[in-house]
């Protein structure tokens, strides 16, 4: 009986040790504020999000990306194994099964703090693998130029440098 506790102590600490560690991946996200004296903060979903149906509420699988001089950055983890995803391609095909488009949400700065949320089309979005890094997958998104401006009192915002530009 020992050894049969002994042999289930020993798979159960390699399984804990090493289980889903092998493949892991993330995604960072990156963008440029063209006028970011209008910009508080960006928020981008969650990889919770882009793995899952739509049965998660957009607004609660958020995070909170605040810009950095004229840039936004952020890494978005997942314990989901990555073998499948060694391709760029591979991994946006498995997010268009659950979601239409990539969808962000830019939160404006001053009196009237609106938030705007803008959906970018998976063929537009700039996708591509970086390097990995021992266990991890990485992948950046690239949001491209984020222009954020006010014309006779209504905020409009306009991405560009998509890919296919």
């Amino acid at each position: 009986m020992k050894q049969l506790y002994f042999f289930f102590f020993i798979i159960f600490t390699a399984h804990f040790a090493m289980g889903q560690t092998c493949g892991a991946y993330k995604i960072r996200v990156d963008g440029k504020l063209m006028k970011p004296e209008y910009v508080e903060m960006v928020k981008v979903p969650k990889i919770q999000y882009l793995e899952s149906k739509t049965d998660l509420k957009f607004e609660d699988e958020l995070m909170n990306v605040l810009p950095f001089q004229d840039k936004i950055s952020v890494e978005l983890y997942s314990p989901t194994t990555s073998h499948l995803y060694d391709d760029p391609e591979d991994l946006i095909q498995f997010y268009k099964m659950n979601h239409a488009s990539f969808p962000i949400i830019i939160v404006t700065k001053g009196e009237e703090r609106m938030e705007i949320k803008v959906e970018i089309n998976w063929v537009d979005l700039k996708v591509k693998k970086i390097e990995d890094e021992g266990i991890w997958n990485v992948f950046e998104f690239n949001l491209g130029d984020i222009w954020v401006y006010f014309d006779n009192g209504e905020v409009n915002v306009e991405i560009t440098n998509f890919k296919n530009k």
